[in-house]
């Protein structure tokens, strides 16, 4: 939970003027099958990427030696092992993970076995190993957003502990009612509700650091509480539960050590976002990822005695599409999960893109601990977890200008988690930016295509861009197989495929005029490959909007550009003759909820092209009834 800076997906980025648009590229009239999977783009348009080079075509022309880039590189990933490090050791008023020799004998054991088990997962309980760890179950949801085969099963998603035996809650009412007493008298001596996290709606959250807790308590037992919850039951919990996680980059359990980088007291007071003119979702948190490896929520009071409505955890890897395969058993869970009781936990990883679900009414109280490893003996040097160093490295792409300092940025990353889905979407559309400048859709100002002697675009500009949205798709196309059920990622996946067509029509039109028969060969494109392109835009638009409605369904607040999916799906469903579809999907920014949050300048972009594509498509049906009389 830290700032995260918001892409610049205003539509004046993206789209253009409906004449401009529509005037070329157009569809032939067929229509578009329920079953688009069919379709996939030809070898001519998509050749695999050589990821070996790929990075170096960006940055070398900007970048003057290879010895300064290099030295950048090292000193960037330093930078953000110190920011670890410093992380990791703030907080010196929590336990660090104490280890022994034969708890570390008995966790190598265990990580064998569950290296053995990790083929076959089971959303049972999977606390098998010894006493020593809270009994826990596994929250698993479906891999993929297509889930058609019996090959697209379950992925794990999140934890929850549960009562078994010996085994209850990991704290006690005793000990919940010490915390939330000790955080309502923060509050009130403080006359503060806010933290230093940014993702809160200061009228309906309170937050409050753990740590000011701790100090405020002259007794000195809440961190007596809070250390032995630490040592005997979080530290343990995650060790088993996300241990390949916490091993990853080669970090080992004797050389480092699980600790505290933050902890949050939260409340949300659904009475408040109920009240007057709150948003539905205010008492609540929109959709993001966490700092830190682990994050662990406690709850402190209880939905199943009716002390708040709504409210829980939102996971975006619950949500399954209409088309659920029927052989998942047990079938999906809900895509808001809550600890199973007062004192429960419920874990995940950081990387988890989730929410806080609205609570409606009551007030829902819970602890949070962001989880991350420190080296061991403290002083050793020691590189940051790869989560952790792809968190930062993502962080400092999204601030840099520089296509080429992001671009590297985003490969670090990349480099630490191959399947960080939310890396490879921001270097897709820092591509697609970059692809975007030419044909008057300039990003911030810059770049429009250079033009020859005769006035016409450079062939050798059009092939760049070309090529920047063809690494676009290709880091779009990876982004969807890692985070299927971001509605961003499949949005501009969508955008990518509409700029190729119109990038590859201009091209072969302004090819096909030149004199020189050299260049025209490598704009070219079959109506069929259009075609295929523009339906699977379709889908792409089809897919963001789905998931956007099940944000709405749920009350999740999120930073999906509505505005932008439905404005570049109604261009598409024009360019392939849907004009009654394309008209339904313009209507959709009459909507106030769409038009919510848009600035005035961005407002009066959208309803002129919404008016200037609808009276496209008016006028193309009343010319095609006109030829059927």
């Amino acid at each position: 939970k830290v700032p995260r800076p918001r892409a610049s997906t205003s539509l004046a980025l993206f789209t253009t003027t409906a004449s401009s648009s529509l005037g070329g590229g157009g569809g032939g009239g067929e229509q578009i099958t329920q079953n688009l999977d069919e379709d996939e783009p030809t070898n001519s348009l998509f050749s695999p990427i050589d990821e070996a080079d790929s990075s170096s075509n960006y940055y070398d022309e900007q970048m003057l030696h290879k010895e300064e880039k290099e030295d950048w590189k090292n000193n960037l990933v330093k930078w953000v092992d110190d920011i670890h490090r410093q992380s990791s050791t703030k907080c010196h008023c929590y336990a660090i993970e104490e280890i022994n020799q034969q708890q570390r004998q008995r966790q190598e054991k265990e990580e064998e076995q569950k290296q053995q088990d990790r083929d076959f997962p089971s959303p049972s309980r999977t606390n098998k190993y010894h006493d020593a760890v809270p009994p826990f179950e596994w929250v698993e949801g479906i891999s993929s957003l297509d889930a058609k085969s019996e090959k697209d099963t379950t992925k794990k998603i999140a934890i929850r502990t549960i009562n078994e035996k010996d085994h209850g809650p990991l704290l006690d009412i005793s000990s919940v009612n010490s915390i939330r007493h000790a955080a309502q008298k923060f509050w009130d001596i403080t006359n503060t509700t806010s933290s230093r996290f940014t993702l809160q709606f200061d009228q309906t959250n309170s937050e409050c650091h753990l740590e000011d807790l701790i100090v405020l308590d002259e007794t000195g037992q809440l961190k007596s509480t809070i250390d032995n919850l630490l040592q005997n039951k979080i530290y343990p919990l995650v060790r088993a539960a996300f241990g390949k996680e916490l091993n990853a980059g080669g970090a080992t359990t004797a050389g480092t050590r699980l600790c505290v980088y933050d902890s949050l007291v939260i409340r949300y007071d659904g009475n408040k976002a109920s009240a007057g003119d709150q948003q539905y979702y205010s008492a609540s948190q929109p959709l993001h990822r966490d700092g830190g490896i682990v994050s662990v929520n406690i709850a402190l009071n209880s939905f199943e005695d009716g002390d708040f409505e709504g409210g829980g955890t939102f996971f975006e890897g619950l949500l399954a599409s209409s088309h659920s395969p029927a052989h998942l058993n047990p079938p999906p869970h809900h895509p808001i999960i809550r600890p199973l009781g007062v004192g429960h936990a419920l874990a995940h990883l950081s990387t988890e893109r989730h929410a806080g679900a609205p609570t409606r009414s009551g007030i829902r109280e819970i602890l949070v601990f962001f989880l991350t490893l420190r080296p061991y003996p403290y002083g050793v040097p020691q590189r940051a977890p790869p989560i952790e160093r792809a968190f930062h490295l993502k962080l400092a792409a999204k601030e840099m200008v520089q296509l080429s300092s992001a671009l590297t940025c985003l490969d670090l990353a990349l480099n630490e988690s191959p399947m960080d889905g939310e890396a490879h979407f921001w270097k897709g559309f820092r591509l697609l930016q970059q692809g975007g400048k030419g044909g008057g859709r300039g990003v911030e100002g810059e770049g429009k295509n250079k033009k020859n002697d005769n006035n016409e675009e450079n062939p050798t500009t059009s092939n760049h861009n070309c090529n920047y949205i063809h690494k676009s798709i290709h880091h779009l196309q990876k982004a969807q197989e890692c985070s299927p059920f971001d509605a961003r990622i499949h949005c501009f996946a969508g955008i990518a495929y509409k700029q190729m067509v119109d990038l590859k029509y201009k091209d072969s039109k302004s090819s096909s005029s030149s004199s020189s028969s050299s260049s025209s060969s490598s704009f070219e494109i079959s109506h069929a490959d259009r075609m295929i392109l523009q339906k699977q835009s379709v889908k792409c638009f089809q897919n963001a909007l789905y998931l956007h409605n099940q944000y709405q369904k749920y009350g999740i607040s999120s930073d999906f550009d509505v505005a932008l999916a439905i404005m570049s799906f109604s261009e598409v469903l024009a360019r392939l003759e849907q004009y009654e579809q394309a008209l339904e999907s313009i209507a959709l920014l009459q909507d106030t909820k769409t038009q919510q949050g848009l600035k005035e300048e961005v407002l009066e972009h959208v309803n002129k092209h919404a008016s200037e594509l609808t009276r496209y498509c008016k006028d193309n049906l009343r010319q095609r009834s006109l030829s059927h009389l």
